[in-house]
């Protein structure tokens, strides 16, 4: 029976993930950290047959034990906690077979010190052709320590590593606790806190975008090869870098979408977009810190990236685009703010 450990099933993606995966696939034996009892509850109603263990990526020993102890490990909790993926490897690495860690990066590794805000997203990275260019990226860069720990397994030659490297994540998640993205519900509370459709600036960056369920078929396909001892060897290690995207969104033309929906949903008086400051935009949450220090690299920013080695491999997604999710983010972006639309 394949053994995994799971670092971020309360997530977003974390979730989504497990839920397509349980339903595939309920023979799996699986293990996921949580941070408390009532998270544990929350998981153990969505999942019965998952087992909890309580703590946190600080709780290094216990993710070492819980490491050596299964067959593979999927990280989505962070992509910046060095020490817990240190510890996931040892304990991969200290089995006598071959074993798989699948961790969870994202595109913020291509903004360098040069980064300007409000800049056409000119570049396209592709996770077959760009590869070199990609593993040559600055430690300093966003992301950059896990990232070069990642690759390099630790040092261990019976870990086997995938990255999965997605740009934008959009839709409902489908996971016990959160099942909110960050991008779009960023742009859909900051007008709605605006009264109006915003872009920053002139909306010049392009985002590539994965819908949350596609993501989730992402990692799914990854246990299922770990489940057979890797699959394809083209699947892991130096070839095991995926970008994974179905869609793409400029910000400008999505903040256009937003106002005309947004007008006829009673949201907004105008269908027009106001084009804002960081300033502006950043005063919208003076009371969340983690929004404000991330505005720049979101409303201010775009990567666009292909998925080239997921298509070779056969994925083809059929997903909602992303303009097809803001009916139903304006409504839940607007009950939790208390908001409700004016009557024609």
């Amino acid at each position: 029976m394949t053994k995994i450990f799971f670092l971020g099933i309360t997530g977003y993606i974390g979730g989504t993930a497990a839920k397509i995966l349980i339903k595939k696939h309920p023979e799996y034996d699986i293990t996921a950290l949580v941070r408390n009892s009532d998270q544990a509850d929350r998981v153990k109603d969505a999942f019965p047959s998952v087992r909890t263990v309580l703590g946190d990526l600080d709780s290094l020993d216990l993710i070492k034990e819980e490491s050596s102890k299964s067959d593979v490990v999927f990280q989505c909790a962070s992509a910046d906690h060095l020490e817990s993926v240190q510890a996931t490897l040892d304990g991969l690495g200290s089995q006598q077979k071959e074993t798989f860690y699948v961790h969870t990066t994202g595109v913020f590794h291509f903004f360098g010190s040069d980064f300007q805000p409000d800049t056409p997203t000119e570049k396209v990275w592709s996770d077959v052709d760009d590869m070199k260019e990609i593993h040559n990226l600055p430690v300093s860069q966003p992301h950059g320590p896990v990232d070069k720990l990642v690759v390099s397994r630790g040092g261990y030659e019976n870990v086997n590593v995938a990255m999965v490297d997605p740009p934008a994540v959009y839709g409902k998640g489908t996971g016990p606790i959160k099942t909110r993205g960050t991008l779009l519900p960023i742009l859909v509370k900051a007008s709605l806190l605006n009264k109006q459709a915003l872009k920053v600036g002139n909306g010049s960056p392009s985002w590539s975008a994965v819908h949350v369920e596609y993501l989730g078929e992402v990692f799914a396909w990854l246990f299922e090869q770990a489940a057979v001892g890797g699959g394809n060897v083209d699947y892991w290690n130096e070839n095991g870098w995926y970008f994974a995207e179905n869609d793409t969104y400029n910000w400008a033309d999505i903040a256009a979408s937003l106002a005309k929906i947004g007008q006829a949903k009673g949201y907004f008086e105008s269908s027009q977009v106001e084009s804002v400051n960081l300033d502006k935009a950043k005063g919208l949450f003076k009371d969340e810190a983690w929004v404000v220090s991330f505005l720049p690299l979101t409303l201010g920013a775009g990567v666009r990236v292909k998925g080239d080695r997921l298509r070779s491999h056969g994925f083809n997604f059929n997903s909602p685009s992303s303009v097809a999710t803001l009916d139903e983010l304006l409504d839940s972006e607007a009950a939790s703010l208390g908001i409700e639309a004016r009557r024609n």
